[in-house]
This record gives structure tokens, C-alpha cells and sequence, in this order.
């Protein structure tokens, strides 16, 4: 058996549409912050939408 990190209790019941958003707004929060050059909300938007995806496939291929 293999033993959990109670601080992740709860997460294998999460769906992967959430897994996938939360990592998506994580990544869009990291490339947002990471430049020197200001952003708008468009552009967090867009990085957004594109990393969703990326990020529900890898999800579900790592279940």
C-alpha cells in the first residue's frame, strides 16, 4: 500500500477537469509573473487556453 501525503488527501478525488484548471491557472499565474514586460488580462487569458489542454491530456494520461 502506498502511504499518501495527508496534505494531498482528497486530491485522486478531484475531477481531471479541475486537475487540469488548477495547473493551467498555476502555469498562466508562473508566465505572467516570470517576465520583466507588464501583462494584461488578455494575455493571461490566452496562456490560459492554450496550457487547459495541454494540461487535461497530460491528466488523464497519468492517472
Amino acid at each position: 500500500m502506498t502511504t499518501q501525503n495527508p496534505d494531498y488527501e482528497g486530491f485522486d478525488r478531484i475531477s481531471d477537469a479541475q486537475k487540469a484548471h488548477d495547473l493551467a491557472v498555476a502555469y498562466s499565474v508562473y508566465v505572467a509573473t516570470s517576465s520583466s514586460e507588464s501583462f494584461d488580462v488578455q494575455d493571461f487569458y490566452q496562456d490560459y487556453e492554450n496550457a487547459y489542454p495541454v494540461f487535461l491530456k497530460l491528466v488523464k494520461s497519468h492517472r
